[in-house]
């Protein structure tokens, strides 16, 4: 059937398109006129990272301005000016108020090291004993707050921010409220399971209470890969392509699967140049990680770099 009877497949499409390229600047203004939104393989990676970019960038302002609200009414101390950074002026602010406690201990021992204190010194003493114990109960309770505060900004940002670069690839035929409520739901579940190292690295932990690692090189899986994994695998088609990234496998490879079906290890494609390259490569066939497959299959990619 001819394309110009307004009326055919999307097979009849794609081959017009092979054999005029050109076609595509006619049939783009169209979408764009119903509302969808068409961009090339550069052009949506430039907004993604500009998106997640900016929404890190948005989040990380909000919890600076109030942290710098919270030392200026828990410590008295102003910034030096609009240009201290909030973790020097956390730093900073703190390290005075705390001096001024060390100011009170060195008064104290001075007095307590006297052989034979007057009433007016016994007096004195007992004040400033009553007085450290109260600035540092109130002082080590608000930094505990603030750290609680700094460490679930440190979670959150990540974890929101790998949300917003899987959203490309939910399923299209799930209700909106139905996906958001899988998506608060992984969000909370994964933030529980969320710490941070001596290193001050963040890592999840498993059922197990162990953190998750790739098996390859026992590096900590990001929030990304354990969303795909475990808590978002429900609602994400495994057989959708990226916007923009094509629509054919890597050179060598199985084609890609239908959502919730998995395609067969076969080997890794020529294009599989970095151990970052065989986990997504797996994750497109629908082996998802932690799974005894996804660790045989890993395995054989040993040699590669990491990236």
């Amino acid at each position: 059937m001819a394309i110009t009877e307004n009326k055919f497949t999307s097979a009849e499409l794609k081959a017009a398109v092979e054999a005029n390229p050109d076609l595509l600047n006619e049939v783009v203004p169209v979408l764009t006129e119903r509302e969808y939104t068409v961009q090339d393989k550069a052009t949506h990676e430039t907004f993604k990272t500009n998106f997640e970019a900016n929404l890190m960038r948005d989040k990380t302002r909000e919890w600076a301005e109030k942290l710098e609200a919270d030392v200026l009414e828990m410590t008295g101390i102003p910034k030096i000016d609009a240009n201290e950074k909030y973790y020097d002026y956390f730093k900073r602010a703190t390290g005075q108020k705390l001096q001024s406690v060390t100011k009170l201990e060195k008064e104290l021992g001075d007095l307590k090291s006297k052989s034979n204190p007057s009433e007016a010194d016994k007096v004195r003493i007992k004040q400033l004993e009553d007085g450290i114990k109260e600035k540092e109960a109130e002082f080590s309770t608000k930094l505990a707050e603030k750290d609680q505060e700094l460490k679930k900004y440190r979670t959150l940002a990540p974890i929101e921010s790998a949300i917003a670069k899987l959203r490309a690839s939910f399923k299209k035929d799930l209700p909106a409220s139905v996906v958001e409520l899988v998506v608060e739901k992984s969000k909370s579940d994964l933030e529980g399971s969320a710490n941070f190292d001596e290193q001050g690295r963040l890592y999840f932990k498993g059922a197990d209470g162990k953190p998750l690692v790739n098996p390859a090189d026992m590096s900590y899986l990001g929030p990304e890969d354990v969303l795909k994994s475990q808590h978002l695998k429900d609602v994400i088609d495994t057989g959708q392509q990226q916007p923009g990234s094509g629509s054919q496998p890597p050179t060598g490879g199985a084609p890609a699967p239908k959502a919730g079906e998995k395609v067969p290890f076969t080997g890794f494609p020529t294009e599989v140049r970095t151990k970052t390259d065989a986990s997504d490569y797996l994750i497109k066939l629908g082996i998802p990680h932690g799974t005894p497959e996804f660790d045989t299959a890993y395995k054989t990619a040993e040699a590669l770099p990491l990236r």
